[in-house]
């Protein structure tokens, strides 16, 4: 949190040093980076948080010591390795290997939900299943990718950060571990607002199983 403080805090012409937020929504996209421990705390309480540094207009002024006070919001912890679509064998999946892939490594990496993917199963059923199996090909994996590059949840952003830190400073993954803000992607890659909520089962299934036959 002091690493954080020291590198974003700006003295103003009232001679305190302050981090500045424009809006909610910037308070929204560091919850999205994986800076905060999603598993304990939700957007809103993160947000909440930031009432007694709110000021008329909608900005935020952060002192030092309100920055401080929201460590326990602060994700510390082992970081395991994103899930790579492109690394998955291709091929027809047993049902029970499928649903742990599905629940074990794509749920987590995503902001899309279980009800998203069932209902995407469901459409294209014929062309996702065959022979009592789930089709795996070079179709899904790039479609996959695709949709965790734009849909990434709060934990994969981590991911990729701490895996692209691995990479360049050759940290052995037993000892990485996160400590200050995660490297984010372009904002553009980020699916924001009410657009996550319209994503229908409909594109779901076109992006994963598109073009089979």
């Amino acid at each position: 949190m002091v690493a954080v403080w020291n590198e974003t805090a700006t003295i103003l012409p009232d001679g305190i040093s302050y981090i500045i937020w424009r809006d909610r929504y910037d308070l929204e996209y560091l919850y999205l980076t994986g800076f905060v421990d999603t598993d304990k705390h939700s957007k809103d309480d993160w947000i909440n948080a930031f009432e007694d540094s709110r000021r008329p207009d909608g900005s935020y002024r952060v002192t030092k010591d309100q920055w401080l006070a929201k460590k326990h919001f602060r994700y510390e912890g082992p970081v395991g390795f994103p899930l790579d679509p492109m690394m998955l064998q291709e091929g027809l999946w047993e049902m029970k290997d499928f649903e742990k892939l599905l629940k074990e490594g794509i749920l987590p990496a995503t902001t899309l939900t279980e009800d998203h993917f069932r209902k995407a199963i469901e459409k294209t059923k014929d062309t996702a299943i065959k022979d009592g199996k789930y089709v795996v090909n070079r179709v899904f994996k790039f479609g996959l990718k695709q949709l965790l590059l734009t849909y990434p949840s709060p934990r994969r952003v981590r991911e990729m950060s701490v895996a692209e830190a691995r990479k360049s400073s050759a940290v052995p993954p037993v000892a990485a571990r996160t400590k200050a803000v995660p490297t984010v992607p372009d904002k553009s890659k980020f699916s924001q607002g009410p657009s996550k909520e319209r994503q229908t089962a409909d594109k779901l299934s076109d992006l994963l199983w598109k073009g089979r036959k």
